[in-house]
């Protein structure tokens, strides 16, 4: 063996010794939902994100529910621990409650007008396409708009602020602490767009016509376990819509990305005669059978609200606690 050929040798032996194979870096996204919910029924999405087997306790998830009818419900960018720490590529250092002249303020009349002030800035050095999207919530947890606030494309280091108005405080909501919540995505969730940052939020008050009590309130952004998400919501039981329900999460964490998607349905509790509402004569229905068992001459499923094979005080309870619920 010439002393090439050796040299050659022992260069591909080193390679061999000292090389080691070099595992390809996992992300995992983990969804779960109850399968069934009612109407009107808080619903709770629990996920998790994991870096080769080890919860992701920076990271953050965008997550897009849409109803049956294929509306947006929920939209939302949730972080996986504490809240992230930046530099991001875009993200959102201001979002400001304001009357329809784009001065602050925190508290509005049921079907009045809200305003914001919002300000988006692109901290890279390429241009970055955004979208821009816009969530609020009641007092109990109802989403009452979920929508995209605008789409507009930032030049390297630029940074645009919109003023939004009027955005509607609808009669049905409940008044009370209120929250907005906005997220900076490259593109929809449930067409693998993800999150630039962590969504920006604010507090506000739903007061009656006349004025009324001031609520100052702050929702909490951290999990109970590292590496975990929760998202919960209410349905409306007064004209809310029952289906399936389709829920997309998305994630980027250090290059690498991720996607998984689920379904739930959201059922009208109570509805014995199958009307689109819960009425007295779904209560008299249950009531009248009080006692029955499966398998008893005229016994009718319908009316064992709980599924248990009979029908006694707790089926009562539940139809006339559902007392005056509807769909959409």
């Amino acid at each position: 063996m010439s002393r090439k050929q050796w040299f050659t040798f022992l260069t591909i032996l080193v390679i061999l010794v000292t090389v080691q194979v070099v595992q390809a870096v996992s992300l995992k996204l983990i969804l779960s939902v109850d399968q069934e919910n009612g109407l009107g029924e808080s619903v709770s999405v629990h996920g998790s994100l994991m870096l080769d087997g080890s919860p992701v306790t920076d990271g953050f998830v965008a997550i897009q529910i849409d109803d049956p009818n294929e509306n947006l419900f929920v939209l939302r960018t949730l972080p996986t621990g504490d809240n992230p720490v930046g530099p991001w590529v875009v993200e959102i250092p201001e979002l400001v409650t304001c009357d329809r002249f784009g001065n602050a303020k925190s508290s509005f009349t049921l079907g009045e007008g809200l305003g914001i002030n919002i300000t988006v800035k692109n901290n890279g050095l390429t241009s970055e396409n955004v979208t821009v999207t816009l969530n609020l919530y009641d007092s109990t947890g109802l989403p009452f708009i979920a929508q995209k606030l605008f789409q507009t494309e930032l030049g390297p280091e630029q940074e645009e602020r919109r003023f939004i108005w009027p955005i509607p405080i609808s009669e049905y909501i409940s008044l009370g602490p209120a929250f907005i919540y906005t997220s900076a995505l490259y593109g929809w969730p449930n067409e693998n767009g993800f999150a630039y940052c962590p969504e920006a939020s604010v507090g506000f008050n739903i007061v009656g016509g006349g004025g009324g009590e001031t609520y100052t309130s702050e929702e909490s952004f951290g999990t109970s376990t590292p590496g975990e998400f929760n998202l919960t919501f209410r349905t409306n039981p007064e004209g809310g819509i029952t289906g399936n329900y389709s829920i997309s999460a998305v994630s980027q964490y250090q290059m690498l990305f991720i996607t998984n998607s689920t379904t739930f349905e959201v059922i009208l509790i109570g509805d014995v005669n199958d009307d689109g509402k819960v009425r007295v004569d779904d209560v008299l229905a249950v009531a009248l059978a009080f006692g029955m068992n499966e398998g008893d001459e005229g016994w009718d499923p319908s009316v064992d609200i709980n599924g248990d094979g009979k029908v006694r005080v707790d089926d009562v309870l539940i139809v006339a606690q559902a007392f005056g619920n509807y769909s959409g």
